[in-house]
């Protein structure tokens, strides 16, 4: 994955930002501020104003000089902590260096480490095991300093150079084949995720599924359906650890004049637990919703029956549950439809009932956040942008707290719609846990927390979400997420795996 930054304008002349931000902004540390927000997106905007073209991620940010060297510009990337990074840099054009830092770098900051270069091309390499042991290596000369930075804390890599001198750079960060092996580890394969997923399951009867949102794969250009299918051909390779895969709205590109069977059939989709969106209901004509029972039709009716779900069998009612060995109860709304909230709270009440009898954990899947005051949980799950897109719920959300009051378990809630990936509680209604993610889907817009690009990792977005309800004992109940595909956002912050505490809502690990 390489990411190139070119200097260049009209004239082929190097061209450099008029002015220096000194932006200091931590997306770990809390809800972004508006002032930071609008410093790096200056920054951005700067960059292509003077003629720098930035290829794929965005994610450099403009800082003042990280020496007291005049006229000196600095590049910065934040990096996470607690993995094994082997970071290439390489520098075309005169008096350059590259440096580890604690902090954004300005002119005090504290330099781990750095190498220097005069004239012409110039290679570093910067390499940094788990337990924050690292080294900077300049190839040209094979100079190298050596440094210690905190495995728990974050870091920055830095780029300096002298103005007018450097025509462009490049950054590809190695990705490591089979990531855990050695003395020192990096993050787990895919694979040797589900030999853990596989225990478990073994061990503890976990339910898996494989979670995709927002595929919008079926439309007339076909333009996201290779990557639904590359979800599903993911699901068969690793169908002796999945349970089921869970879709949660918006499977149509545009509205419900998208929708193909034949299509979806041919992918082998028709297997998929689906809930309805506000694209699957929409329309073509005046986005007005089509009717319930056209949408059951379209989207439930042919397939319904080989998913081993319980439907009350009217076919104005776009909503069901599955109960899984380990005592998981999954419930899915539909939240989109208003014409049939009345009688699925009624549905909702009684299947809720009914699980507390039968001692079942339940989680609720549905398309959109439930609630406008939920708080972010702070991880590199929880994306740092606002844009929540819920739609009231409140009555559902009453019928869960009813449920937890008279000693059920609620699990979480399972959402998409919003095109990025969120952690929250929501605090007047017993901290309900609600879990968003990103489209499944290779997409550049407003909401995605990076560029994602066909035929890379970025281009799918799926979670590998594993519920251990341990009945037998009732201290062990975690929610484990795997990510699949985008595991970066802009600011570098790993989504690998989580480990929620459904018990207490609590982050327990995260890697």
């Amino acid at each position: 994955m390489a990411d190139n930054v070119i200097f260049r304008s009209g004239s082929g002349t190097p061209q450099y930002p008029k002015t220096q931000s000194n932006c200091v902004y931590d997306p770990v540390s809390g809800i972004p501020v508006k002032t930071q927000i609008d410093k790096m997106a200056k920054d951005i905007a700067e960059l292509k104003e003077s003629g720098i073209a930035i290829n794929a991620k965005e994610n450099l940010r403009v800082a003042n000089t990280m020496s007291n060297v005049s006229g000196e510009d600095c590049y910065y990337t934040r990096m996470s902590a607690g993995r094994k990074y082997q970071v290439a840099v390489d520098i075309t054009g005169d008096y350059s260096r590259i440096g580890v830092t604690t902090n954004v770098p300005d002119k005090n900051v504290d330099v781990l480490g750095y190498q220097v270069g005069d004239k012409g091309t110039k290679n570093y390499r910067v390499y940094i095991s788990m337990d924050g042991q690292g080294k900077i290596v300049n190839l040209n000369s094979q100079n190298e300093t050596t440094f210690t930075i905190n495995p728990t804390d974050d870091f920055y890599l830095a780029i300096s150079f002298k103005r007018d001198m450097v025509q462009s750079f490049d950054i590809t960060y190695a990705k490591d084949e089979e990531e855990d092996t050695g003395d020192k580890g990096g993050y787990l394969s895919i694979d040797k995720q589900f030999e853990n997923i596989a225990w478990m399951r073994n061990k503890h009867n976990a339910t898996t599924l494989l979670w995709i949102t927002d595929a919008h794969a079926i439309s007339g250009d076909k333009r996201w359906t290779p990557q639904l299918e590359k979800a599903l051909r993911f699901a068969t390779e690793h169908n002796a650890n999945i349970d089921d895969v869970l879709h949660t709205g918006d499977i149509v590109k545009s509205n419900s004049a998208d929708w193909d069977s034949e299509l979806w059939i041919s992918l082998g989709a028709e297997r998929v637990l689906n809930a309805v969106g506000n694209h699957d209901v929409l329309n073509s004509s005046n986005n007005a919703e089509v009717p319930v029972a056209d949408t059951y039709a379209r989207y439930f009716a042919p397939y319904i029956a080989n998913w081993g779900v319980t439907h009350d069998g009217n076919t104005s009612h776009c909503f069901y549950y599955k109960d899984y060995a380990n005592g998981i109860r999954l419930i899915v709304l539909d939240q989109q439809t208003s014409s049939i909230a009345s009688a699925q709270l009624t549905w909702l009440q009684g299947v809720l009932a009914d699980a507390r009898t039968n001692d079942k954990h339940v989680v609720v899947a549905g398309h959109y956040q439930p609630d406008d005051t939920a708080v972010k949980i702070p991880s590199a799950f929880t994306s740092t942008k606002t844009n929540f897109g819920f739609r009231n719920s409140s009555s559902y959300l009453d019928a869960i707290d009813d449920f937890i009051d008279a000693g059920g378990v609620f699990v979480c809630w399972l959402v998409g719609h919003t095109h990025t990936d969120f952690l929250t509680k929501i605090p007047n209604h017993h901290n309900q846990l609600v879990i968003c993610q990103d489209c499944l889907a290779c997409r550049i817009d407003t909401t995605a927390d990076r560029n994602r690009q066909t035929n890379t990792d970025s281009e799918l977005c799926m979670n590998v979400i594993s519920f251990c309800t341990d009945i037998s004992n009732s201290h062990f109940r975690t929610i484990t997420i795997s990510r699949v595909g985008v595991e970066f956002d802009m600011f570098n912050r790993h989504k690998g795996t989580i480990c929620i505490d459904y018990s207490s809502g609590e982050i327990v690990g995260e890697w």
